[in-house]
C-alpha cells in the first residue's frame, strides 16, 4: 500500500514560489527488487525509481524533465481473499503490470487527457489502483485523477492540496486526513528547499496507528495487517512489508526542481533499517 500527499500552485509564503510540491511513500514487502532513483539509462530524461522483479522499468512513479511529464500511482485496495486471484492472473499474464502505466506515459507523447481515456478504455487490462498524470511545465500545473478500481469521475486537478492511498482519492481514511492537515502545515511554514524536504520527510515518517478507523473495518482483512497498514509511514515486520521508499519532489514556478528519495538499503534487515538517500536537481525545460 501507498500515500501521497501533493500541492499545486500553493500559496508563497517567501520569494521562493513553488508550483508543485509532492511527498509519496511507497509500501511493499522487503524482498522485492527495486533500482533506486536515478536518470534512467535508457531514457536519460525520466527521473525516478524502477521496479527489477519485471522487465520494463515499471514504476509508481516519475518525471521527465524534458517536457514535464509526471506520473504515479497507487494500488486500490482489495479483499484479502482477492488478492491471490490477482496474483495469479498477473502471473499469468492475463492482467498486464501496472508499473507500465506511469512509464508509458512518461515515454508517450499523448496529451495526459487522452492518456487517461486510453487507461479507461482499456481499465480490465490492470489490476485495480489509481493513476495521476499531467504536465509540470505549464505555468499552472494540470494534472488529472482516474481509477479503473470502482465508478468515478476522471478528476482534473488544478490548485489546493490532495490526498491518495489506497481507495479514491481524497478517501477520508485517517492517516489520509491527519496526513494532509500536517502536510498543509508544513508548506505554510517553510518554503527553503533543503528544510522544506526535510519537514515533508518528517509528514511521511509519521507511524501512528489507529486501531479503529470505519473506513477500513469493513475490509476481511485481521489487525496484524489492518493496524500495520493504518498509519502513513507502515512497518509489518512480522510478514516483512512496510515503506521502503519517501519520496519529495518540489518544482519551482520557473522549472528549478529537486527530485529527493529515501529507500531502505537491499537486503533489508529488518532488524536494523539502514535508508540510502539521493537527491537529483533539473530544471523543467
Amino acid at each position: 500500500m501507498c500515500i501521497l500527499f501533493l500541492a499545486l500552485s500553493p500559496p508563497a509564503i517567501s520569494k521562493r514560489k513553488y508550483k508543485f510540491i509532492l511527498g509519496s511513500n511507497r509500501d511493499e514487502y522487503y524482498v522485492r527488487p527495486t533500482h533506486l532513483l536515478c536518470q534512467w539509462k535508457d531514457h536519460p530524461n525520466i527521473l525516478g525509481p524502477y521496479d527489477l522483479e519485471r522487465e520494463g522499468y515499471g514504476t509508481w512513479l516519475g518525471i521527465n524533465k524534458e517536457n514535464g511529464r509526471f506520473g504515479t500511482l497507487t494500488n486500490y485496495r482489495i479483499p484479502h481473499s482477492e488478492k491471490a486471484i490477482v496474483k495469479s492472473l498477473i502471473k499469468e499474464k492475463k492482467l498486464l503490470g501496472r508499473g507500465a502505466l506511469v512509464t508509458d506515459y512518461l515515454m508517450s507523447s499523448m496529451s495526459s487527457m487522452d492518456y487517461t481515456a486510453k487507461f479507461m478504455e482499456n481499465k480490465t487490462s490492470y489490476g485495480k489502483c489509481n493513476l495521476i498524470v499531467g504536465d509540470l511545465s505549464l505555468d499552472k500545473p494540470h494534472l488529472i485523477y482516474s481509477t479503473n478500481a470502482v465508478e468515478h469521475d476522471v478528476v482534473h486537478l488544478d490548485e489546493g492540496i490532495h490526498g491518495l492511498t489506497n481507495k479514491t482519492l481524497d478517501y477520508p481514511w485517517q492517516k489520509l486526513v491527519s496526513g494532509k492537515e500536517h502536510f498543509t502545515q508544513v508548506l505554510q511554514e517553510y518554503s527553503e528547499p533543503q528544510q522544506l524536504i526535510e519537514e515533508v520527510v518528517k509528514v511521511m515518517s509519521n507511524d501512528v496507528t489507529y486501531k479503529h478507523d470505519p473506513s477500513v473495518d469493513d475490509l476481511d482483512w485481521g489487525d496484524d495487517w489492518k493496524i500495520p497498514l493504518s498509519s502513513v509511514f507502515v512497518t509489518n515486520k512480522p510478514v516483512k512489508y512496510g515503506t521502503r521508499t519517501t519520496s519529495v519532489i518540489l518544482v519551482e514556478e520557473d522549472g528549478t526542481g529537486w527530485y529527493y528519495e529515501q529507500s531502505l538499503k537491499e537486503p533489508i534487515d529488518t532488524n536494523e533499517f539502514v535508508w540510502e538517500k539521493e537527491i537529483l536537481n533539473f530544471h523543467l525545460k
